[in-house]
């Protein structure tokens, strides 16, 4: 390359870079740059994962339990059900039954310790959230006096789902979309409210987290048309090319993505509090300062005054 050439691009170089490091910096101040920079600090796809990985340890050993006491292979069987009130296509609900016997094929291997390690795995799902929201909210881990907030939270995280699965089975169609929109969603914005504060231990404000609950309660609600969107086709999909472990991978990804919401929204939401407290805090300063600015002129003109009529009595 010729001295040229080499300045040519030297030149192009420099221009680009005061072209690009503007438009970073702007970039860096918006919301959109402050979401992705929390976002990497908060590592939450890795947090998602482990979330996602204590979901269907907790997802499988309780199915497993319930294989003992419930039918969850056959046609009427609970597996059927609640596919079907996920949103799931007759053939996705096949292969999801697929991976469950009879109850007289798992019943022996159902054993006290199965159970009590389901109950552990129970608590350790929630218990995770709560300290990806506390890292969120940057406050320090709670003591063991508060073991009482996740579990209670999983009473009432199994409680939306009911309400939503009963939902989904009782109207189809167009009627569907409108019940959800006005009722469901409305409910996902409240149980995002009280969850996160119960988790947090009442240590952030109501007030501050109604970002978070209506962030949170859209992104559920858009989660959900997402599910019905692509987990029937992705459990088809993966069984046809690995097998009943494919429906597996399908889950894992589908609570990977789940949990993505659980932690990104509430994130979003703690960011939008944040900002707006900011431009409320730099409004009132302004105010303060402009208010302050006339009685100090005010007060200037007065000594002006005084000073010309002192002068003035001065003269012969």
């Amino acid at each position: 390359m010729s001295g040229a050439a080499r300045s040519a691009a030297k030149r192009w170089k420099v221009a680009a870079e005061a072209r690009y490091l503007p438009l970073r910096a702007r970039f860096d101040r918006s919301l959109a740059g402050v979401v992705q920079r929390r976002i990497s600090e908060a590592e939450v796809t890795n947090k998602a994962m482990i979330l996602a990985a204590l979901a269907l340890l907790l997802f499988i050993p309780a199915l497993v339990s319930l294989v003992a006491i419930l039918p969850l292979g056959g046609n009427g069987s609970v597996a059927a059900g609640f596919a079907r009130r996920l949103g799931l296509t007759p053939q996705a609900t096949a292969d999801v039954q697929k991976l469950f016997g009879t109850k007289q094929t798992v019943r022996g291997s159902t054993t006290v310790l199965g159970a009590v390690f389901t109950t552990f795995l129970a608590y350790g799902w929630p218990a995770e959230l709560r300290r990806g929201y506390e890292f969120i909210w940057q406050l320090p881990n709670q003591g063991r006096r508060q073991i009482w907030r996740p579990l209670l939270w999983l009473v009432a995280f199994i409680g939306v789902v009911g309400i939503s699965a009963a939902i989904g089975a009782s109207t189809s169609g167009a009627s569907r979309i409108i019940v959800y929109t006005l009722v469901m969603v409305p409910l996902l914005c409240l149980w995002s409210w009280w969850s996160v504060h119960l988790l947090l231990g009442g240590r952030i404000s109501w007030q501050a987290l109604i970002p978070t609950a209506i962030i949170t309660g859209c992104c559920l609600g858009a989660f959900r048309g997402f599910t019905l969107v692509y987990l029937s086709r992705q459990i088809t999909s993966n069984f046809d090319k690995y097998g009943p472990i494919g429906v597996v991978f399908a889950l894992l990804s589908w609570m990977i993505w789940f949990a993505v919401v659980l932690l990104g929204a509430p994130l979003v939401g703690e960011i939008v509090y944040q900002r707006r407290q900011r431009d409320a805090d730099g409004a009132e300063t302004e105010q303060s300062s402009e208010t302050e600015q006339p009685s100090g002129t005010g007060a200037a003109e007065t000594g002006s005054d005084q000073t010309s009529s002192a002068m003035s009595s001065r003269d012969p």
